[in-house]
């Protein structure tokens, strides 16, 4: 597990020795980075279950300002750490050991919502990449589509979401403000990418 590109283009990222994680293939990574070009560059990313951090510190490299690190996983966490240090990256992330689906955007904890500016209450790239079981049935009241929509509401209007999940569990077309712009199948993976719906 690497980063594909940018500022710290191949560096190797450490990774987890048992199947406690999913890292994303780097193939994937990148056929995905290449969908995102026009979207990392001075992006305010969140990346939750993010495991070791490949996503986040991948949109790092290529330009991001900021990305908000979120899992819960204790032993993932400790790897996420010692990645950002090996990335030089410790004063462009915030990390949070947390359960994404239970807390809440906008991920600064201790903070009065009227002392944030716009850039820390917005996020505009977000990747939700939880445990496939958690959308085994995307229904608009499960928690991945709960989550969803209430991304919907503390987000960057133009901003995109990408959600990785298993093919045969199609996200729905919408998830209260938050709908689907395109999907994408690799094998018995799929991405789904969606954004806010203003007019809705």
């Amino acid at each position: 597990m690497r980063i594909i590109a940018g500022s710290r283009n191949r560096l190797n990222l450490l990774s987890p020795e048992d199947n406690t994680t999913r890292p994303i293939t780097d193939r994937i990574k990148e056929t995905l980075f290449n969908l995102l070009r026009n979207d990392v560059e001075d992006a305010y990313v969140a990346d939750l279950f993010c495991g070791t951090g490949s996503l986040g510190l991948e949109a790092l490299s290529r330009g991001a300002k900021h990305a908000i690190m979120i899992d819960q996983d204790r032993s993932a966490f400790a790897l996420l750490g010692k990645n950002i240090e090996k990335c030089r990256f410790e004063a462009e992330t915030l990390l949070l050991q947390v359960n994404s689906f239970k807390y809440k955007l906008p991920y600064f904890p201790d903070a009065e919502p009227e002392t944030l500016t716009p850039q820390q209450m917005m996020r505009t790239l977000v990747f939700v990449d939880p445990p496939y079981k958690f959308c085994e049935n995307p229904t608009t009241d499960s928690v991945i589509g709960t989550l969803l929509a209430d991304i919907a509401l503390h987000m960057d209007p133009n901003g995109l979401v990408v959600v990785r999940h298993e093919k045969r569990n199609a996200l729905l077309d919408r998830y209260g403000n938050m709908q689907v712009r395109n999907r994408k199948i690799y094998g018995k993976m799929a991405l789904t990418f969606m954004m806010p719906d203003t007019d809705g």
